[in-house]
């Protein structure tokens, strides 16, 4: 835009000289040209007022066009100023984009939306490379997977490339990351939920809960189906496993039983609170809890030998958490108000075993539930874009 305002004509009324003339072409596009044939009109206005003064018809011309051309020189002189910004900006444009859009442009990656989104994804597909130490090549071939698996699951390529980030900064090794990453986002469209909370709860499946990442669908299913059985929706439940996984592992309770029992734990400790948030929360300090020497003292003055339960159901194989809740329902009989506040004199314990106690088939029903949910992932995620077709 500059450059063509630069070429606008500049029409000078009057009559001037071949000299000037040839001045005032020069002026079209250059600036300096304006500032010499003012110079010149000055000099050939200050002659004729020597010669003939100041009143005559053609220095009246010369002082008109000197005025015009000073306006023009006055609009140049803006139009310069905004073309310089320009240039600055393009440069500091070039420097963010760099070497991660000549990779992009490499594997075809299209420009997202904006120079600055392009930018900013660029930016931060180096970062990723760098954080897992990876070639050039390997951060350009990362990036076309991502844009692949943005086309494939309806997610901006931004919130996929955030999942990949969370995911590698964690500690994941980029190819098992980038494995997770498209059940990552269907998982997070098909429910709802934020992919970067969907991610965290990946790693926390695989980190705490030792799923391999040819299991993580199959455990992200158990978790949507969980949240299908009641109040404690996926997308809570997304957000709230990070802080529960290392509970599980503490208790060594891993693999599928565990995240199954992770999911219906929530979904009935969900019947005693208010919010998702609070649910999560009182079941976090049950487990932290447990096997805390204050509690165990307190079990063993109601008879019981918690911790030899719990160590005992470990060695079996057995399910750790199930042989927990079973004893304390058999010492507080049946979730007694008066023994189980003997038992845990945490107010967030309470409220979740005061639930839990009192709906233990149902506990266990949803339990099954989760472990027969293959499929249902796919079935919610091709429902979505179903819908989202629909309306477009």
């Amino acid at each position: 835009m500059a450059d063509r305002k630069l070429a606008t004509t500049i029409v000078i009324g009057g009559a001037v000289s071949g000299a000037l003339g040839s001045a005032l072409g020069r002026a079209q596009s250059q600036l300096r040209g304006l500032g010499d044939a003012m110079r010149q009109l000055k000099s050939r206005q200050a002659d004729l007022a020597s010669a003939t003064g100041k009143n005559t018809s053609e220095y009246q011309r010369l002082t008109a066009q000197i005025d015009r051309l000073r306006s023009a020189q006055s609009r140049l002189a803006a139009v310069e100023r905004q073309r310089a910004a320009n240039q600055q900006r393009r440069d500091q444009l070039s420097g963010e984009l760099g070497q991660a859009v000549g990779t992009a442009a490499a594997v075809n990656l299209p420009i997202i939306g904006s120079v600055q989104q392009a930018a900013e994804f660029g930016h931060n597909l180096q970062l990723i490379g760098n954080t897992a130490d990876m070639t050039s090549a390997q951060v350009g071939q990362l990036g076309a997977a991502m844009m692949a698996i943005s086309r494939e699951t309806s997610t901006s390529a931004p919130d996929v490339q955030r999942a990949m980030g969370y995911l590698v900064a964690a500690g994941l090794d980029a190819g098992q990351a980038q494995e997770q990453l498209g059940t990552i986002a269907m998982a997070a469209k098909a429910t709802g939920s934020d992919v970067e909370d969907v991610a965290r709860s990946a790693f926390t499946l695989g980190d705490a809960l030792k799923i391999q990442p040819g299991n993580m669908k199959a455990a992200l299913e158990a978790l949507v189906q969980a949240g299908k059985e009641g109040n404690f929706e996926f997308r809570d439940m997304a957000a709230e496993l990070p802080n529960l996984g290392a509970g599980f592992a503490a208790l060594k309770l891993t693999g599928q039983d565990a995240v199954a029992t992770m999911g219906a734990a929530l979904q009935i400790a969900r019947k005693g609170t208010g919010t998702s948030a609070e649910a999560a929360n009182n079941l976090a300090n049950f487990m932290a809890k447990l096997l805390s020497p204050e509690t165990l003292n307190k079990a063993e003055k109601l008879g019981s030998d918690l911790y030899g339960v719990v160590a005992g159901a470990q060695a079996r194989g057995e399910n750790p958490f199930d042989a927990a809740i079973a004893e304390i329902d058999r010492i507080t009989r049946g979730g007694d108000q008066k023994l189980l506040g003997e038992l845990f004199g945490d107010m967030q314990v309470q409220g979740f075993l005061r639930p839990m106690l009192q709906n233990l088939d149902e506990f266990r029903r949803v339990r099954d539930a989760t472990l027969s949910s293959s499929g249902v992932i796919d079935q919610d995620f091709a429902r979505m874009r179903a819908k989202s077709w629909s309306i477009t």
